[in-house]
């Protein structure tokens, strides 16, 4: 952080003996460009002519030029509309929350069950132990999962809340579209063109096959998910060699997937989906390489997704979690670190009281991802997202 504050021209607090000092409330609000800083005791940010800060209750304060700003410490964060806010210090229990509290499985002993699967209720029980949190601590936990972190946390109101998860439960059902989507719901990152400066239209492209099939390929069975092969055995999805797949010679061009994953001893999953309930948010993070949330607002748009999926209106209907990547880094640990991504958001809906049966993560990697790898990290930024869909009724295809 010095070295960031150096590279900014932000003079130490001993040199700031003659500037005026505002004490700045927790939370703070800095209009400025989405970007994560983590501040320490004693960091000190410089503002420039025209910066204006929110503390809460809400006034408004002008900041004049060479004002040095004393800040606590706190995570910095995009809120929405390109706001950055301070977070208040989180309790024990919610950064506990935030931390995957799933116990290491053996994918080995997963796959080798899957793979001996007798029938549906075998691979029911299956997809429950992957998707249930098991361990004592999660046990002890699991009567707090339905009240919600506090909204200071979360850095969200009431209000936001409420019409996120109005808007999600219409959305599941087919009855709005994203265009409809009420403002709150809107991503908390602006991502700005770096060539142009302008913001950057949000758009995702997911491909459809016939009778709006989703595909995504593994190399072999054993690196199909083992929650995947269940879900086949209960005729959920459907689990066939390329070569025999309706979609095998149509399959999207992917530019870093390597030829075996699409070669003809290669395995295609696919599921039917309603493209018109498709919800995707590019703003519920992760720690890098890991599947513990970055952020309390993320945990909580997930708690948003669960209220939703719990609307009884769709209480017979059954979704699928899509973990989406970036392009950079290995295609494989994309693939797999994407899946359990999914896995993790789908055990945080189970946890809330939503049957596993009803749920399906799939983890895409980078196969639709809409940036290079040499593009800019903001945008590559986007193509990390989540996307949401209602599930349609298998349909099988004949090659």
């Amino acid at each position: 952080m010095p070295g960031f504050l150096a590279a900014q021209g932000v003079a130490p607090i001993s040199s700031s003996k003659n500037l005026p000092v505002v004490a700045a409330p927790a939370p703070v609000v800095i209009e400025t460009r989405p970007v994560v800083i983590e501040t320490r005791p004693g960091t000190v940010i410089q503002t420039t002519p025209g910066v204006v800060m929110q503390p809460t209750p809400v006034v408004v304060v002008e900041t004049t030029p060479g004002t040095v700003i004393q800040t606590k410490p706190a995570v910095v964060q995009a809120a929405p509309g390109g706001v950055v806010a301070t977070n208040p210090q989180l309790s024990a229990e919610t950064q506990a929350i935030l931390l995957d509290q799933m116990e290491a499985r053996d994918r080995a002993a997963d796959i080798v069950a899957a793979m001996q699967l007798k029938d549906e209720v075998e691979a029911q029980r299956l997809v429950d132990s992957i998707l249930t949190k098991a361990n004592a601590a999660a046990i002890i936990a699991e009567s707090k999962e339905k009240t919600r972190i506090r909204l200071a946390e979360a850095n969200r109101t009431d209000e936001a809340r409420n019409e996120s998860i109005s808007y999600l439960s219409r959305r599941l059902r087919g009855e709005v579209a994203v265009t409809e989507a009420p403002a709150s719901f809107r991503s908390r990152y602006v991502v700005q063109d770096p060539a142009t400066g302008t913001p950057v239209a949000r758009t995702t492209q997911p491909f459809y096959y016939d009778n709006n099939q989703r595909v995504v390929t593994y190399r072999n069975m054993n690196e199909i998910p083992p929650v995947l092969i269940a879900s086949s055995r209960m005729n959920r999805v459907q689990v066939q060699r390329v070569a025999e797949s309706p979609y095998g010679a149509t399959l999207v061009p992917v530019e870093r997937r390597p030829a075996e994953y699409i070669a003809p001893e290669a395995y295609a999953v696919t599921y039917a989906v309603d493209p018109n309930s498709e919800v995707t948010r590019d703003d519920i993070l992760f720690v890098k390489g890991s599947t513990a949330f970055e952020d309390a607002y993320s945990y909580d748009l997930v708690q948003d997704l669960a209220m939703a999926i719990s609307d009884p209106s769709l209480a017979e209907q059954s979704f699928v979690i899509e973990g989406h990547a970036s392009a950079e880094g290995d295609y494989n640990q994309n693939l797999a670190l994407s899946q359990a991504r999914a896995e993790r958001i789908v055990r945080e809906i189970v946890a809330y009281g939503v049957p596993a049966s009803r749920l399906i993560p799939v983890g895409y990697g980078e196969n639709e991802a809409s940036y290079p790898a040499n593009s800019s990290d903001e945008l590559r930024a986007l193509d990390r997202r989540v996307a949401v869909y209602r599930l349609e009724p298998t349909v099988t295809v004949a090659r």
